[in-house]
């Protein structure tokens, strides 16, 4: 009797084992179908920019000084000396503590690409980094900095300590521009619009922008320490960005 119940078990348990694997066989192939048999849920696609301008908080200007000569250290050996008469140039502004800085310094060699590659001399460069509080000053800064014999002005950047703040306001008018578009093609398509299904940005990428104004003053010539030929420069920090967002589509009766 026991030998006949033990049989029995390991009968049933083949019996299950196989309509086990059967089910898990028959699983994603009831899965697929009831997906195919589902049609796709209809959505509309749109993008949206907002933008923000803010007043400077501050001024950031890059000053180049360079020397040349026929070698690398006879290029080297006026830098220094001319360096030192712009920062005091500088200095005599009565700039805040730290508000000059040497940010870079190299010597590389020009060629002429005309004739072959042919060495023409060597170039020395420094670049001084002067941030400003006082943007009103920026006039000033540039004359004494040119006066003291700096050889162009390669940058001048504006910047605001309210661009994160600045940048939710723009992503929510971004945002609200998007859905106004999407609302529009619905009625359009005579339907409405329906549940916001996904939003993005791209931080850093095409999609968002900080786009600071900057004006490129290298190869401006000097009279008197005047910089002639600067531009007019706007003083706006201009916080732009763009999202994509997908919406449901409701088709209408």
């Amino acid at each position: 009797m026991t030998a006949f119940l033990a049989q029995r078990v390991r009968r049933s348990v083949r019996l299950f084992a196989v309509v086990g694997l059967g089910l898990r066989l028959l699983a994603p192939a009831a899965a697929a179908a009831q997906t195919a048999a589902s049609p796709a849920v209809p959505e509309i696609i749109t993008t949206g920019e907002g933008r923000v301008t803010l007043p400077p908080d501050r001024a950031v200007v890059r000053i180049g000084i360079s020397t040349r000569a026929a070698t690398a250290s006879a290029a080297l050996v006026p830098n220094a000396p001319l360096v030192s008469r712009v920062q005091d140039s500088l200095n005599a502004l009565r700039l805040p503590e730290r508000a000059v800085r040497v940010v870079s310094f190299g010597v590389v060699p020009n060629y002429d690409y005309r004739e072959g590659r042919r060495l023409i001399d060597y170039e020395a460069r420094t670049t001084l980094e002067v941030t400003l509080r006082d943007v009103a000053a920026l006039a000033r800064v540039l004359d004494a900095a040119l006066a003291g014999g700096a050889t162009d002005i390669s940058g001048i950047t504006f910047e605001s300590d309210s661009v994160p703040v600045a940048r939710q306001r723009a992503l929510g008018t971004a945002l609200t521009a998007a859905r106004a578009d999407a609302g529009a093609l619905a009625g359009a398509a005579s339907g409405r619009l329906g549940a916001l299904r996904q939003v993005s940005t791209s931080p850093g990428g095409p999609g968002e922008t900080l786009a600071y104004r900057m004006v490129d003053y290298s190869g401006i010539g000097v009279e008197g320490g005047i910089a002639r030929g600067a531009p007019a420069v706007r003083r706006d920090v201009v916080v732009s960005v763009s999202v994509v967002a997908r919406w449901s589509f409701v088709p209408g009766p």
